[in-house]
C-alpha cells in the first residue's frame, strides 16, 4: 500500500543505494524528500530517477538568495524536474512573490513550501506566536505551504485552515534517538494537530530492514 502522509528522506550520495532503497520500498511509498546531499551529489538524476520510477518529489532545496536569483532558479527547477513541492528559505518576502508569479505564468503544479524554524532550533529561542507570524508573511507572499514542527502545527492549523499545506519534520517513535533534531513528535500527533506531510529520515534510512521501519510510521499514524 502506498500513501502520501509519510515522506520519507532519500539522503545518501550514491544514486545506486538510492536505487535500491527506491525499489525496497516502492510497494509503500509515492513521494520522497530530495535535500541537498542527494540532490549535489548526483547532479540532479536523483529526481530523474525518481520521475523515471513514477514517483513524487519534494525538492527540499531551501532556496535562498535574491529576488531575481530565486525566480531563475524556481523557473529551471520546474521546467526540468516539475516537484510536487519546492521549498524556499527566503528573507526576503519579494522572492517569494516573484518565484509564485512564476509558477502561475508557467501553470506549474509544483507547491512552494517556506521553512519556518528548523525542528533543530531549541524551543526555548523562539514562541508559538512568532512561527505563526512567520507563516502569516510566507503565506501572503504567496507560498502554498510550510515546513514546521508538529508542536506549532495545531496553532498554526487553526489560524489558517486547510488551505494551506503542513509539512512536519523532526518526527520520531518512542523509540528513536532523536539524533539532532529539538522539538519532536510522533506521526500519530503530527497527522492530529493537522498536518498533511511528515518527513522522515535517519530512522527509516538507517533501519536494516527499511520496509518494516516505514510500516511501523504508518501504523503509528494510523493508530490516531
Amino acid at each position: 500500500m502506498q500513501d502520501s502522509f509519510l515522506i520519507p528522506a532519500l539522503d545518501f550520495s550514491s544514486l545506486d543505494e538510492i536505487e535500491k532503497v527506491i525499489g525496497e520500498l516502492s510497494s509503500r511509498i509515492n513521494i520522497y524528500k530530495v535535500g541537498m546531499q542527494s540532490f549535489f551529489a548526483t547532479h540532479g538524476k536523483v529526481v530523474e530517477l525518481l520521475k523515471k520510477n513514477q514517483k513524487q518529489v519534494f525538492l527540499d532545496l531551501k532556496l535562498n538568495d535574491i529576488p531575481n536569483t530565486i525566480e531563475f532558479a524556481v523557473t529551471e527547477l520546474i521546467k526540468k524536474y516539475e516537484p510536487r513541492y519546492l521549498s524556499l528559505f527566503c528573507g526576503d518576502i519579494s522572492a517569494i512573490n516573484k518565484a509564485r508569479n512564476q509558477i502561475e505564468k508557467m501553470n506549474s503544479s509544483t507547491k512552494l513550501i517556506s521553512i519556518t524554524r528548523l525542528t533543530s532550533d531549541e524551543q526555548k529561542s523562539f514562541t508559538t506566536n512568532e512561527v505563526i507570524s512567520i507563516t502569516k508573511e510566507k503565506i501572503e507572499a504567496g507560498s502554498h505551504g510550510i515546513v514546521c514542527s508538529g508542536l506549532e502545527t495545531q496553532a498554526i492549523r487553526d489560524e489558517f485552515g486547510d488551505e494551506i499545506v503542513i509539512i512536519n519534520p523532526g518526527v520520531r517513535l518512542p523509540q528513536d534517538s532523536l539524533d539532532d533534531q529539538k522539538r519532536v513528535v510522533t506521526p500519530s500527533q503530527a497527522l492530529l494537530a493537522g498536518a498533511n506531510h511528515i518527513v522522515v529520515g535517519r530512522p527509516i534510512m538507517q533501519a536494516k530492514n527499511k520496509q518494516q521501519a516505514v510500516d511501523r510510521f504508518i501504523e503509528n499514524w494510523q493508530s490516531s
